[in-house]
């Protein structure tokens, strides 16, 4: 999660939607609207958040009101694990971990239930 004092307002912000292959963990990062992305762990960007979205750091309010770049929109769990839509609707089908069609190489960690 981003910090407030990382937030400029001087810039316009996007979320990256990244996700670690090895852990499996899917976290958000926060990065100037200007700077292209370079690792291989961001899936997805959202469109521009406003700053008020930002300093309020509620994931799932920012899910609620911004889509991702490419028009789609995403979910966020309680946990702050990020989901295509997608995702959630093959989960509600089946308990299967293995049967989803996940967006990323390797399946997100969940939390235990």
């Amino acid at each position: 999660m981003w910090k407030l004092s990382e937030i400029s307002m001087d810039l316009t912000y996007v979320l990256e939607l990244r996700h670690d292959d090895t852990s499996g963990q899917r976290s958000f990062r926060l990065r100037a609207a200007t700077e292209v992305a370079v690792d291989a762990d961001v899936i997805f960007e959202t469109q521009l958040v406003s700053h008020e979205l930002l300093k309020s750091r509620s994931l799932s309010r920012i899910a609620d009101e911004v889509k991702l770049a490419n028009g789609k929109s995403f979910e966020v769990d309680a946990h702050g694990t990020w989901f295509t839509l997608e995702e959630l609707d093959a989960l509600e089908e089946t308990d299967d971990m293995d049967a989803v069609e996940w967006c990323t190489a390797t399946p997100p960690m969940l939390a235990p239930c």
